[in-house]
C-alpha cells in the first residue's frame, strides 16, 4: 500500500517520485528494571523509536519515521513482557506503524547529487544512496574536472554536480543484512 502525506506535513514529499510506504511493523525492546514505573508506556515507544527509526531492514527497507503504536495499550501491564533472568530487564514485543523507504526496479526518483566522479556519481534520497555508473550517463555528457572544487558531467543542454537535483530510474536494487545498494540510470526520457 502505497503512503501519501498530507500537504500540511512538515515533511510532505512529492508521492509520484518517493518509494514511501506505510506499514505495520512488530519490533522488541528491551526495558531496564529502574525504567519499570508508571511511563512505562513511554519508555517503550521511546526504546522503540530509538532502535528502528532509520534503520535498514531487508524486509521492509529503511524506517523514515515510526508515526504510531495502533495495538499498544493505554496501560502495558508488566506481564505482557518476557524476564530476563540475567539482568531483571523485560523484553516487549511492539506493534508499530512506521513510514518505510523501499525503492523499487524500474521507479523513478528525484533525487540530489551528493558526490561526481569520473566513473560514477552517487546521488541520494532520503538516507538511500544510489550509484550512477558512467555508463548509465546521458550520451551526450561528458566529465568535466576544469574546477578540481567543483567537477561536473556537462551536456548539451545542462551539466550535473554536486547539489543538482536529478531524476533516477532505479535499474537494480541488492538488499543485504547491514543496508542496500541501489543502482540507477539517467539515460532515457525525462531523466538526469
Amino acid at each position: 500500500m502505497r503512503f501519501e502525506l498530507p500537504l500540511t506535513h512538515s515533511h510532505a514529499l512529492d508521492r509520484a517520485s518517493h518509494p514511501l510506504l506505510q506499514m505495520t511493523l512488530v519490533d522488541h525492546v528491551k526495558i531496564e528494571p529502574r525504567l519499570l514505573n508508571r511511563h512505562l508506556r513511554r519508555h517503550v515507544q521511546q526504546a522503540l523509536i530509538r532502535k528502528v527509526e532509520g534503520q535498514w531492514r531487508p524486509d521492509t527497507g529503511y524506517i523514515i519515521s515510526v508515526i504510531g503504536f495502533p495495538d499498544l495499550d493505554q496501560s502495558i501491564e508488566v506481564d505482557k513482557g518476557v524476564i530476563d533472568n540475567t539482568d531483571g530487564s523485560v523484553r516487549f514485543s511492539v506493534p508499530y506503524e512506521a513510514i518505510v523507504l523501499r525503492p523499487f526496479y524500474n521507479e523513478v526518483l528525484s533525487c540530489v547529487v551528493r558526490s561526481v566522479g569520473p566513473m560514477m556519481v552517487t546521488v541520494f534520497v532520503g538516507p538511500m544512496e544510489i550509484n550512477i555508473d558512467r555508463s548509465k550517463m546521458p550520451e551526450d555528457f561528458v566529465y568535466d574536472d576544469s574546477d578540481p572544487s567543483n567537477p561536473q558531467w556537462k551536456g548539451s543542454e545542462y551539466s550535473i554536480g554536486v547539489g543538482s537535483l536529478v531524476k533516477v530510474r532505479v535499474v537494480k536494487v541488492t538488499s543485504a543484512l547491514q543496508g542496500v545498494v541501489v543502482t540507477g540510470t539517467m539515460r532515457g526520457d525525462y531523466l538526469g
